[in-house]
């Protein structure tokens, strides 16, 4: 996924950040006053800014390819993860596998 960040006008005004497919982030640093300045951002980057389903998907079946172990729908993979890489192996891996067997 390409990520792109553009800047209109020398001032910086005007801010956004795209994908391929569409705009995501705009910010208009002249609509605020001094007394509202910005110190942080947070953003969600996985799933919002960037969707790295397909990718995470793509290397857990690789990962299960090579130990000869059944593979997963890439869709399916929307279930597995979000609670971390190990919860996202205990949920792929076949029951039948013993934890130091992966």
């Amino acid at each position: 996924m390409r990520l792109t960040v553009k800047r209109l006008f020398s001032s910086s005004e005007l801010i956004f950040v795209t994908t391929s497919s569409e705009t995501k982030f705009i910010f208009c640093k002249n609509l605020m006053k001094d007394s509202m300045r910005i110190q942080a951002i947070c953003f969600d980057l996985d799933g919002t800014l960037l969707d790295t389903l397909a990718d995470i998907g793509n290397a857990a079946n690789a990962a299960l390819l090579r130990f000869d172990l059944p593979t997963h729908p890439l869709e399916r993979y929307r279930y597995f993860v979000g609670e971390g890489a190990s919860r996202l192996m205990e949920q792929i891996v076949p029951q039948t596998c013993a934890s130091d067997e992966w």
